[in-house]
């Protein structure tokens, strides 16, 4: 039973900012938990102006077939873009991080590619082909065309990349994308969420679909992209909280709806996760879900060796894979890759391995 009152005092002092800027003071007790939708058209549409893209009829073909292009993402398969241009870099040696028994999931900020740095296509491309893996957030996405031939060279994988753009000086937006292996994940939708939100810099790549495993359907997935705001100052770690606060209901609202399907929110979070910090900004997300954090000294940003990029799941998501292992790739001290930080990233991958 539900017991509505002022929530205020059961929230920590640095929510109730998040709280007042949404208008949502007062309306339920358990706001740690899953609060209700905010109206019967969909979690949280109220907030976020969520127009899914629009369903193919043919849902036989390939993850491309069956979902089209909008207004708010690109969708994009090897097949439809003339074949590969890109070559593997001789001598890069990255080990694959699972096996056709496993959900891979990467999350990597690939720092505004394609870097200035000689290759840097043939690089990150060589390093997605030899990890080998299922699902895969970019962020920092600058090229449209880029990340075309990066699709065009991952036959079996479904390219979706962000079209927002935005104005921050003489640069170039920086967004989001995803690759996607087909065999893995049958794709629904895809959308941004979040967009023209303060605490948000930049909206969330949203994809959904259906897990699977040797063609059989395992559970509804939701996957989620993001990049929070960067910086070290009072009201840029207040925006992150605020939108993470956010990403926590609309996730739990998902939750509600459907208490079996599977929610994975990968990206560059710009915060560190400390789970002994009962008032950290990823408080609110432990009440169904958990933040999957690599043992020992993991770090994702190379210059300041902090974990920043995280891979938060569904608790649910237990009951039907078992988790293999989380780590960070350390590219930045594998010899094979020459002048990593200026070939690819200043980030370097956190991975997640599953036994399906």
């Amino acid at each position: 039973m539900t017991i509505f009152t002022d929530a205020t005092s059961l929230i920590p002092t640095h929510r109730r900012r998040s709280l007042v800027h949404m208008g949502m003071i007062g309306l339920c007790a358990t706001f740690l938990a899953a609060c209700e939708p905010a109206s019967s058209t969909g979690p949280e549409s109220g907030f976020e102006g969520d127009a899914d893209s629009t369903p193919n009829e043919n849902t036989d073909g390939s993850n491309a077939e069956r979902i089209l292009s909008n207004d708010s993402v690109e969708v994009l398969s090897s097949a439809d873009l003339g074949g590969c241009e890109l070559a593997n870099i001789g001598g890069i040696n990255v080990a694959a991080i699972g096996s056709n028994e496993e959900l891979e999931l990467v999350t990597w900020n690939v720092r505004n590619f394609p870097q200035s740095g000689p290759n840097s296509e043939q690089v990150v491309l060589s390093i997605l082909n030899d990890m080998d893996a299922d699902v895969i957030a970019l962020q920092e996405v600058t090229s449209l065309s880029a990340f075309e031939r990066l699709v065009a060279c991952k036959p079996g994988y479904t390219g979706i990349i962000s079209n927002h753009e935005y104005q921050s000086g003489n640069l170039p937006s920086i967004k989001p994308a995803f690759l996607i292996r087909d065999d893995r994940v049958r794709l629904s939708a895809a959308t941004l969420i979040f967009e023209s939100t303060y605490d948000f810099p930049r909206p969330v790549l949203k994809a959904s679909g259906t897990l699977l495993r040797d063609e059989a359907e395992l559970a509804a997935l939701q996957l989620f992209n993001l990049h929070l705001k960067a910086g070290t100052g009072s009201e840029d770690r207040e925006r992150r909280e605020d939108a993470i606060f956010a990403l926590t209901r609309h996730l739990d609202a998902l939750t509600l709806e459907n208490p079996n399907s599977v929610n994975i929110a990968m990206g560059d979070y710009n915060e560190e996760y400390d789970e002994s910090d009962d008032n950290s900004a990823f408080t609110p997300m432990l009440t169904n879900h958990d933040v999957l954090e690599p043992s020992g000294n993991a770090y994702s940003l190379v210059i300041s060796r902090n974990l920043v990029d995280h891979i938060v799941v569904s608790s649910s998501f237990a009951a039907i894979a078992s988790l293999n292992r989380v780590s960070h790739l350390p590219l930045d001290e594998n010899d094979s890759i020459f002048n990593y930080v200026d070939a690819a990233s200043d980030h370097v991958p956190v991975v997640a391995v599953y036994d399906l």
